[in-house]
């Protein structure tokens, strides 16, 4: 097993006008390892993940994930990198109206569309299970409209 993180942070920092939010951050996180950040609100963990995955892009420093840089992509190359792991937000990263079994496709068809494997793509028009509901957002989707 290699010693390389699959995750690695160096010299994170992330700023909104004058409201710095991380400085000088440094992470590893190893293969096998289960790492929970913990916060109260405002503390700036769901900006350290938009970080590693891509989403948002630091004021300063180096991210690592899979062996592969994360700063600095172009949203093509992004997209690639991200096709590697899955991501599940907390409070409302399914779908409401779809199944399980539907909500695992919905990445799969933001991917893949040319597999036309997903049931609620044949959906007559006006059915009452849509992929895009108002007041959820998926990661595949958000990562589309990040700039």
């Amino acid at each position: 097993m290699s010693d390389k993180p699959i995750i690695s942070v160096r010299g994170l920092r992330n700023s909104f006008g004058d409201q710095v939010i991380h400085e000088g951050l440094e992470l590893d996180v190893q293969r096998g390892e289960i790492l929970g950040v913990v916060g109260g609100s405002g503390t700036g963990k769901s900006v350290l993940m938009r970080s590693i995955i891509g989403l948002q892009t630091p004021d300063e420093g180096e991210i690592e994930v899979l062996g592969e840089n994360m700063v600095g992509r172009n949203e093509d190359e992004a997209k690639n990198i991200r096709r590697r792991w899955g991501i599940l937000f907390q409070n409302g990263a399914l779908f409401s109206t779809l199944t399980v079994a539907e909500n695992v496709e919905v990445p799969i068809h933001e991917y893949f569309p040319f597999l036309n494997c997903c049931s609620w793509t044949n959906r007559p028009p006006g059915s009452t299970r849509s992929p895009r509901p108002r007041s959820t957002s998926s990661f595949a989707r958000s990562s589309r409209n990040s700039s």
